[in-house]
């Protein structure tokens, strides 16, 4: 059975198109799949990142949503030649921001005053070379 199926020419030849088939398949799938990632680890984050142990953060990003509203916009952005980017950027960062909060355990300004006083410049300038980026918007 197999020996008839390999010594057939039209299968040996369908083969690699299969293959491509399967592979550009695979892209969006993978693609997905690691939006919805990016979805599930920010919220598990935001849920143990606490400033100067006092103040919670937590993300309840849906991971489908999340993922329906960065696939729209790629399709938006890609059907308008990237003239509507802009609004897919400002759709998605309004998103994030109406699921992230900040549960605060004080007054946040002693917090902002209590940094400005004991960072330096150097501290900063160290993060940006090295690439550290928080990402908590603060």
């Amino acid at each position: 059975q197999i020996e008839a199926l390999l010594s057939d020419e039209t299968t040996i030849t369908l083969l690699p198109a299969i293959l491509v088939g399967g592979i550009y398949l695979l892209i969006p799938i993978l693609a997905i799949l690691g939006l919805v990632y990016t979805a599930a680890v920010r919220n598990i984050v935001f849920g143990h990142l606490v400033l100067d142990e006092k103040h919670r953060f937590s993300s309840t990003l849906s991971k489908r949503r999340y993922t329906w509203i960065i696939v729209t916009n790629v399709i938006v952005t890609v059907l308008t030649i990237g003239r509507m980017r802009p609004w897919a950027a400002i759709r998605l960062s309004r998103y994030v921001a109406s699921q992230t909060m900040v549960y605060a355990g004080g007054p946040l300004d002693t917090y902002a005053s209590d940094i400005r006083e004991s960072s330096g410049v150097v501290s900063g300038e160290y993060f940006d070379i090295e690439g550290i980026d928080v990402g908590a918007g603060i």
